[in-house]
Order: structure tokens, then sequence, then C-alpha cells
């Protein structure tokens, strides 16, 4: 076997290896702006472990979702997931990060003006029980959450939309798991930087550390920022 067939054989092993460890271990997401300071600067690379929320198994447009090892993230965990889109299947191209304030069956609270906290608080108005929809669970549907359930149902329950048109219910069933993720930012509900609910099937990993951070605007050499080496975002 001659040199150059040895040298194109370890590159392909190499890579194969590398995109095994994405797709089923961990990878790599970066921080793309700042508007998820002070958690997170524009720029720092997040470690992604994939096993945390269990392991999505690949090319759902094949054979449909499913995880292997299931586990949940806990309120608290830096989460990283796909946009969600309309339908039964997450956009599986572009990646997001956000901070669960809200696990299947929890309660968040929403304020008048649409502040949103993981507590009851007067203080801050927040004062609305919002609750976090698990599958087959049955939620409320009152003048102050209208709104976000619909708008829930309509992406990702289109089998139900039908059917919370022509009943009169004031109650509607869920059919999957939803996660009301945030920023990090202390931000209202109708800043864009806030998530809403997430459907379980967007869900990619957990963050584990920050690996390492280059400054967006500074030449290669001067970019690295030494104190975020394998940071810790729960510290």
């Amino acid at each position: 076997m001659g040199r150059t067939v040895r040298i194109v054989l370890w590159t392909v092993g190499v890579c194969a290896v590398v995109a095994l460890c994405r797709m089923c271990w961990a990878t790599l997401v970066e921080v793309p702006h700042s508007n998820m300071q002070p958690s997170f600067l524009a720029g720092d690379r997040l470690l992604v472990d994939r096993w945390r929320c269990g392991l999505r198994a690949p090319f759902m447009a094949f054979h449909g979702y499913r995880r292997w090892g299931r586990q949940r993230p806990a309120k608290g965990d830096w989460v990283v997931f796909n946009m969600p889109v309309e339908g039964n299947r997450p956009d599986t191209s572009a990646l997001c990060v956000g901070r669960v304030m809200g696990c299947p069956g929890d309660t968040v609270w929403m304020g008048a003006r649409g502040r949103v906290s993981s507590h009851r608080s007067y203080a801050g108005g927040c004062i609305w029980p919002v609750a976090v929809p698990a599958a087959r669970s049955y939620v409320q549907l009152c003048r102050w959450n209208a709104g976000i359930y619909h708008q829930t149902i309509r992406m990702h329950e289109p089998d139900s939309v039908a059917h919370i048109q022509a009943d009169a219910s004031p109650y509607f069933r869920f059919g999957r798991n939803y996660y009301w993720v945030e920023s990090g930012s202390d931000t209202s509900f109708f800043d864009s930087r806030v998530f809403g609910f997430v459907p379980e099937e967007c869900l990619v990993g957990s963050v584990v550390r920050v690996a390492f951070s280059l400054h967006p605007d500074l030449p290669l050499h001067r970019a690295w920022r030494r104190n975020r080496f394998f940071l810790s975002p729960y510290e």
C-alpha cells in the first residue's frame, strides 16, 4: 500500500471518528453574539454532552424521533436545542443555547407586562401561573395564557388545532413534553432572546463547560481569553 493511500485512509478514519464523536457523544457550539452576558460571551465555544438529555437518534426525517438512554435536564441546566419550527420535526440546522426555567409539569410565573420568573414574585409582578405542558397532561387555558398556548399548539400539536377550535372546553391535552427555556438574561417574555416553550424533540444536549473562548473582534494571536478555558457555567 502506497504512502498516499495510507495518508488518505488515515485522514478518512480520523474524520469519521470525529464525526462519530460529534454525533454520538459531545460537540462544540459557538456563542455568536453577546445577548447572553454575563453567563456567556460572544466567541465562547461550549462543550455539549449529548447524553445528558438522552442521545437523540440522528436522521429523524427517515425514522422519526427516538432517544437512547433517556434522561431529562433539570431546572437551571444550560441546554443546546434546535430552533423549534412548525410541524413534528425541529430544524436541525439551527442551534440555540438557553437555560431551563421550567420542566414538564412545572409552573412558571408571568407578570402583566410579559415578565417571566421561575417562582411567584409579587414584588416583580409575576403572579400569573403558566403550566409547562407534560405529555398527556391537561392544561387550563385562561385569559393570560391563551396566546402562548395557542401558538404552541398551532406549531407543535398540529393534529389538535381543529379540536381546540371546535371544542369549547377550557382544558387542552398536550401530546408531548415541553421545557420553558430562556436566555439567562433578565428580560421579558416579549424579548426575542426568551424562547418560551421548547418541545423535548428539539433538545440536543446539556452544556457542561466553556471549552475555550475567542474574542470575535480581535486577531487570532490576541483573541484567546485565557480566563475562560474549561470554565463551568454553573459557578
